[in-house]
């Protein structure tokens, strides 16, 4: 490696890489974020609405969260086979705002997921019949003046083929630094059938926070951030 450090700037970068790579220290990720893909280690995103991020969502219920433009904010996994039998984890994080007042208020965090056929992304919606896991029902008590924030996280760890065209997973969240001691390591359900990796995309995902109970119509959910990696 010593050696590899000789000679000009840009000889001494490339010397550098060919050793690590030598050496199988070199790896390139995958990531997708929002929408869009980026071959660099980019794990976060947000504060850019409107481009890799979706509105936040103001009301008593939650739901599904959109684009600025009113369309499914969703993820769109890479085909052309790069995912083929390729472990991966889509995952997702944000909060909740519970503003002041005396109530008691439920929130569920999940995801959903579909299989993709050869043409392009389509427009789907995210309901019970697509949804791939989620948060055990937990409950708020707001007694106070000050707004409480309640942050969330939840992934799906992933594997699949095209021979089979199953994709198969296991769940995991936290919410408000909770543990979920029911849910975690749960099998995926309503699993994707019919997936081929060749497709581009082969899978769509989309996630959504539910409030529930005495919720009231000045919270707040946001998404901080979406994306996919595969080793």
């Amino acid at each position: 490696m010593r050696d590899a450090m000789a000679g000009s700037p840009t000889a001494k970068s490339a010397a550098v890489a060919a050793a690590l790579h030598a050496r199988g220290v070199e790896r390139e990720p995958i990531f997708c974020v929002g929408t869009r893909w980026m071959n660099m280690p980019v794990l976060a995103i947000g504060g850019n609405p409107g481009d890799l991020t979706a509105p936040p969502i103001t009301g008593a219920t939650g739901g599904t969260f959109l684009d600025p433009s009113g369309n499914q904010f969703n993820l769109l996994a890479p085909g052309s086979g790069r995912l083929e039998q390729i472990a991966f984890t889509v995952k997702a994080a944000g909060w909740v705002k519970l503003p002041a007042g005396t109530y008691t208020a439920t929130l569920v965090c999940s995801m959903y997921g579909v299989a993709q056929a050869a043409g392009g992304a389509t427009a789907w919606t995210a309901a019970s019949g697509n949804k791939l896991g989620g948060s055990t029902s937990l409950s708020f008590t707001q007694a106070g003046t000050t707004a409480v924030i309640v942050p969330w996280y939840v992934a799906m760890e992933m594997e699949g083929d095209s021979t089979s065209g199953l994709l198969q997973g296991l769940w995991r969240d936290i919410v408000n630094n909770v543990k979920d001691t029911t849910n975690n390591g749960a099998i995926m359900t309503n699993a994707p059938t019919g997936v081929n990796f060749a497709n581009e995309p082969p899978l769509q995902f989309a996630v959504g926070v539910v409030l529930g109970s005495g919720a009231v119509a000045t919270s707040v959910v946001k998404l901080t951030n979406f994306l996919l990696e595969a080793a």
